[in-house]
This record gives structure tokens, C-alpha cells and sequence, in this order.
């Protein structure tokens, strides 16, 4: 095994230090940083020597200048390295039929806080259902009466280009008490009550012709 560089920091076995685990071969370096990082935690010095594997004297000289040296077993060690993280893997992409078997096996789940969020699922989808076809027909609608006045304004100037006169729109149907109050003004009897008699009606359109 190749020899650790003591220019090399390796977190991992310091961390290990840190947790007391005095089987962890240090550098000079790495035994300096871990117990730099304990003197900050405001520990005893018996404390921070159990913890490095050294005696509460070795500290106390630390704290007065020597340097600390390597740990045994450090020039027979390579750095530690920290297992490889698996990649986390992508969400499956939503379906309609996913999601339908997703809200169908929540329904039946034994846990009751899941049974409620797979009915609210449910009704939320078939309220957008309801909400997206009603929305669709009145596009529909929008789009068929755009259409109808496009085809009128193109029958309008089509009739101009030709010089007729676009044609005028029907005059509106005479109600009952018009035709009624026409009567009584010729004196012309009118039942006051229920339907007036074909003639009436016709007399009436005859004389606003």
C-alpha cells in the first residue's frame, strides 16, 4: 500500500477521529486538524486525549507549543474514501393510466390518511375533467359564432363589390297587444282574452305592409 502524502487531509479518517475510533493511523496533519477541532468544542483535556488515543499530558504540551506527530500506523495507510453515492434515480413520468392505478391502490390502502388523499385525488381529477370539457365547448361556441359573423361581414362586402344593397333584416313580429291595441284604435272589435283569429293577424300585416 502506498504511503499517505502529509500534505494530504483526509476528512474521512479525521471524522472517524473525532468519533473516537483510535484504530484510524493519523498523519502529523490530520492529528493536528482533529484535535484543533476539539480545543474548539471548549473540552477537558482528558476528554479530547480519550478521544485522539493519547495521554491528557500529550495534550496539555500541544496547548503549550509542540506540535503533535503522527499516529501509529499512518506510513502504512492510504486515505480513506468514502463509498460512492449511487446516483438517485428519476421519477417515472405521470401517466393517465399511472396515475388512475396510483389513485385505485391509494383507495384501498389500509392506512386511512392515504384512503383520504386518494379520494381528494380522485374527485380533484374528475373536477377537472368536468372544468376541461365544459371549457372546450365554449371555445367551440366562440369559434362558431366567430365564424358565422366572418361569413356575414364576407357576404356584406362581397354584395358591395357587386353594388346591391345588403339585404335588411326582417321586421321584427308584431305582438298580440299591438295588433289588439290597431284593432280597437279602427274600431274593429279585438277579444280582449286568449288567441286573436287568423284574419286579425293578417289585416293587421296587411295595413303596416
Amino acid at each position: 500500500m502506498s504511503v499517505a502524502s502529509d500534505g494530504v487531509v483526509d476528512e474521512l479518517a479525521i471524522e472517524q477521529a473525532l468519533e473516537g475510533n483510535t484504530d484510524i493511523p493519523l498523519t502529523a496533519k490530520e492529528m493536528k486538524v482533529a484535535w484543533r477541532r476539539l480545543e474548539g468544542q471548549n473540552i477537558e483535556a482528558s476528554e479530547i486525549a480519550e478521544t485522539l488515543g493519547v495521554t491528557p499530558r500529550t495534550v496539555f504540551r500541544w496547548r503549550q507549543g509542540m506540535a503533535p506527530t503522527a499516529r501509529p500506523g499512518s506510513p502504512s495507510r492510504q486515505p480513506l474514501t468514502r463509498p460512492a453515492v449511487a446516483p438517485t434515480p428519476k421519477p417515472e413520468p405521470v401517466t393517465v393510466a399511472t396515475l388512475e392505478a396510483r389513485i385505485a391502490e391509494g383507495m384501498k390502502s389500509p392506512v386511512k390518511s392515504v384512503q383520504r388523499a386518494a379520494e381528494r385525488a380522485r374527485d380533484a381529477v374528475q373536477r377537472f375533467v368536468e372544468i376541461e370539457r365544459e371549457e372546450r365547448g365554449k371555445a367551440a361556441l366562440h369559434a362558431e359564432a366567430a365564424e358565422l359573423e366572418r361569413q356575414r361581414q364576407l357576404r356584406e362586402v362581397k354584395a358591395k363589390l357587386r353594388g346591391k344593397p345588403t339585404e335588411a333584416a326582417p321586421a321584427p313580429a308584431a305582438s298580440v297587444a299591438d295588433i289588439r291595441a290597431w284593432r280597437q284604435d279602427q274600431g274593429i272589435y279585438a277579444p280582449v282574452k286568449g288567441r286573436l283569429p287568423r284574419e286579425a293577424v293578417e289585416a293587421y300585416e296587411q295595413a303596416h305592409a
